[in-house]
């Protein structure tokens, strides 16, 4: 009883750190294809280098880039959750919203709470009536906080539009003053810029991933034998 309570418990984060797995694994084979891609490159063109114009283009775009990724990957997950929020019955099997680099209280505070009271709901299926009162109580909790959810979900996703608006600006700039580089140096540019955001990704993909597990490992069942 012990054991499957502190899987219940834990199923959140479990959850969290299986699709981390499967985005590390993606990520990794995106950033070996670019690091070939790079070092064939430089191999055939004898080019290795990029001048201190270009490094500097390089960089600002780069972080641009890597700005717009995220962004993209908040905007996703919250279309995935509100799919989620709209179709299911039980809410123990959404990631982590901190994975997508999600930081808003509100967010964070009801998918919490609506997990915690998804897994309540899951145990006391185990040695309660179905009929009663109790699931009642907890199903209109659980519908109130979707509510609230969904509606935070649609102010944060007007937000983030706004964001990569204004991120494709900067990306256009940016973009423009590449196309005056010469040609060698623009197609390094872009190879050496979709390595660094593989790489990037990956790692911010890999710090998520310990941050799970150390939450996993301080985890401890809420049973306990006399």
């Amino acid at each position: 009883l012990s054991e499957d309570q502190l899987n219940r418990k834990n199923q959140f984060v479990t959850n969290t750190i299986s699709f981390i797995d499967n985005q590390l694994d993606r990520v990794k084979q995106n950033l070996s294809i670019n690091a070939d891609s790079l070092n064939d490159y430089r191999q055939k063109n004898k080019i290795f280098n990029l001048d201190e114009e270009s490094a500097s283009i390089n960089s600002k775009l780069t972080t641009f880039e890597f700005e717009k990724d995220g962004i993209n990957r908040k905007l996703a997950y919250y279309a995935s959750l509100k799919t989620y929020l709209e179709t299911s019955n039980k809410f123990t099997e959404v990631p982590a919203p901190s994975i997508a680099g999600i930081d808003d209280g509100n967010i964070l505070a009801n998918i919490g709470k609506i997990n915690s009271l998804s897994v309540e709901k899951s145990k006391l299926e185990y040695s309660v009536r179905s009929e009663a009162t109790i699931f009642d109580d907890l199903n209109r909790e659980i519908e109130g906080l979707k509510t609230v959810l969904i509606e935070n979900i649609s102010s944060a996703t007007a937000g983030l539009r706004r964001e990569l608006q204004s991120v494709n600006s900067k990306i256009a700039i940016a973009d423009s003053k590449i196309r005056k580089l010469p040609i060698d140096q623009q197609k390094l540019i872009t190879i050496q810029r979709q390595y660094s955001l593989s790489e990037q990704t990956y790692n911010v993909f890999l710090a998520k991933r310990s941050e799970a597990e150390i939450i996993k490992s301080a985890s401890i069942s809420d049973i306990l034998v006399i």
